[in-house]
């Protein structure tokens, strides 16, 4: 997806006109106005959220654990040259894990969504894509706080405490402020979003990892 131009915001509210909308709440918000010379959101004029969420792939991993330390049988096991079996996770990581897999899906496509609406200044997206977000990532915290319980997830669980309440914050606030008609809210909104996208990203790529983890453990020892 290709970086907004001018910003995060729609040109409504770039330019400071009345922006209409259907669906419930006020028929029309009055957006805030910007001096051509001085960006209101210009910590992120230069990436779109997509950009800005997939930033810290490939990076150095918030959430890689050290492996546990080896059992008497699979020192045997290497020792006999047969494959040694992982450690055995507590199921509620196991799910937690493959939960928050799913769950970025939804961040990253949720998180698109809320770049077109802010560049096609379709505030109608905007509205149900920020509900959607702030939604998913309340369904998801549960999960976050099983990952806290089990020291090897523990490292990606406090960064996704630090990513997931700017995204949730964020994203409500943006919601409201739209339903309320009150445009001093969606800049501070998108500023909290872009900074919660931006932890967030940093995780994925151990996130992917844990996953294939999950996964393993799934087919070892939870048919």
């Amino acid at each position: 997806m290709p970086p907004a131009s001018g910003g995060m915001l729609p040109r409504t509210v770039r330019h400071g006109r009345v922006a209409r909308r259907e669906g419930p709440g006020a028929s029309a918000v009055a957006l805030p106005t910007r001096h051509p010379r001085r960006p209101l959101l210009a910590s992120f004029l230069a990436s779109s959220l997509a950009a800005v969420l997939v930033a810290g792939c490939g990076q150095a991993s918030v959430g890689t654990a050290a492996p546990s330390t080896a059992t008497a049988s699979q020192v045997a096991a290497a020792a006999s040259g047969a494959t040694p079996q992982p450690s055995r996770w507590p199921e509620s990581a196991v799910t937690a894990v493959t939960t928050l897999g799913l769950v970025d899906k939804d961040v990253a496509t949720l998180a698109g969504d809320l770049q077109k609406s802010a560049d096609t200044e379709d505030l109608k997206l905007m509205l149900t894509a920020s509900d959607s977000l702030a939604k998913a990532i309340d369904a998801a915290t549960p999960s976050v706080n099983d990952l806290a319980a089990f020291p090897h997830t523990r490292d990606i669980a406090n960064g996704y405490r630090t990513a997931f309440p700017l995204i949730h914050d964020g994203a409500k606030e943006i919601h409201d402020s739209l339903a309320a008609g009150n445009s001093a809210g969606v800049a501070p909104g998108f500023a909290k979003l872009h900074d919660g996208l931006a932890a967030y990203g940093q995780l994925r790529g151990s996130l992917s990892d844990l996953v294939e983890e999950a996964l393993t453990q799934q087919r070892l020892y939870l048919k």
